[in-house]
């Protein structure tokens, strides 16, 4: 491990994670008697820091995001400048996110256990309900929404915790930065029908995009694929998505009954509440005996990933940072612990319409193999 590099106080040890907008850093925040607490520190890229509108939206993130006080989120700590750079610390997830894991087990030629992937949504909803239920120093409701529940938000950590990431996007009322009427926000391919339209949108997106998540997990394919991102608003709006159980006859149907309600494309036919989505797919965990806990979470990543834990290499510790290094930092590019996803769309995106039929995804592309499932 590097000896780091000072910023403000805090050292940077290692970049582990670049997107469009920001880049993160595992970093330490020195205190007395050698201590040093672990934190991850997401800093604005250079460019953008110049832009007003972009650091409001930075801003926004982290004074959404402080109000979350719940273990299935990821914590803010700070929120600062040093020079030109903006900056957010947050609790370091040593762990791998879900688009990560998908991808360890397509290369495996594995399927995600059905319990496993349950316990992750699980731990979900219980995020979204503490973040749309979430009230100010006044007791009102803030209004939060996440907007982009995605794999790539979705963070596991080797010691079996699940935690919800990245409220840059979310809207919240009385937040500083508004979305513009007929702006698209979000990883396309995870929208509700109505965000990928441009339409308003409150907390019954996060649960579409979830279900859509679990529906994925459970699947093993992508929902939605396509050529351009026209090709793939198209399939968000239109959200039409086999059932299941033809894809796998082994998925329980409780279990994709509740899926297949949070996918209705009607907001007010799908879960009212993240809490009533929680408590239905535990009810379908329990009668199905698809419910795992921490502890097998935390086996199955750790098998997964075996680099992540070398024989002999020491798990603590850095050296004292020099001061006037100014050396680049080490770059980590296995699947990071804090991701960034450069493919947010954020330019107006009309609604598409087509004449049926219509062919809205390309099937050349889409997997369909079939794997032995785990259990």
């Amino acid at each position: 491990m590097s000896a780091g590099i000072r910023f403000g106080d805090y050292v940077l040890y290692e970049r582990i994670a670049t997107g469009g907008m920001a880049e993160v850093y595992r970093a330490g925040r020195p205190g007395t008697a050698g201590f040093e607490r672990p934190v991850a520190i997401k800093k604005i890229l250079p460019h953008l820091s110049a832009d007003p509108e972009f650091v409001r939206m930075f801003v926004d993130e982290a004074k959404i995001a402080v109000r979350l006080d719940h273990p299935a989120v990821v914590r803010i700590l700070d929120l600062g400048r040093v020079g030109e750079d903006y900056f957010i610390a947050m609790e370091l997830v040593e762990g791998r996110d879900m688009r990560a894991i998908v991808t360890r087990l397509e290369r495996l030629g594995r399927r995600m256990p059905v319990a496993a992937a349950v316990h992750v949504a699980l731990r979900c909803c219980e995020a979204l309900e503490a973040a749309h239920g979430a009230t100010g120093i006044d007791g009102r409701p803030l209004g939060i929404v996440h907007r982009d529940v995605s794999p790539a938000n979705v963070l596991v950590s080797f010691d079996g915790e699940v935690k919800v990431a990245d409220f840059g996007l979310a809207r919240a009322s009385g937040r500083a930065t508004q979305t513009t009427a007929g702006v698209v926000k979000g990883k396309l391919a995870y929208m509700s029908p109505e965000q990928a339209s441009g339409r308003p949108v409150d907390h019954r997106t996060d649960l579409f995009s979830l279900g859509l998540c679990l529906w994925e997990w459970l699947a093993g394919r992508r929902a939605y694929r396509g050529r351009t991102d026209v090709e793939i608003a198209i399939a968000a709006q239109r959200a039409h998505l086999p059932p299941l159980r033809e894809l796998d006859s082994s998925i329980p149907v409780p279990l994709e009954r509740v899926i297949q309600r949070a996918l209705c494309r009607d907001p007010a036919a799908r879960w009212p509440t993240a809490a009533r989505m929680r408590e239905a797919l535990e009810e379908a965990a329990v009668t199905t005996g698809t419910l795992w806990n921490r502890a097998r979470l935390a086996a199955f990543v750790r098998d997964l990933f075996p680099e992540a834990f070398p024989v002999g290499e020491p798990t603590t510790g850095h050296r004292a940072p020099d001061p006037t290094d100014r050396s680049p930092l080490p770059r980590h590019d296995t699947i990071p612990a804090m991701h960034l996803e450069p493919q947010t769309t954020q330019s107006p995106m009309p609604e598409f319409r087509v004449a049926e039929p219509a062919t809205l995804v390309d099937e050349s592309t889409v997997e369909t193999r079939t794997w032995p499932r785990g259990r």
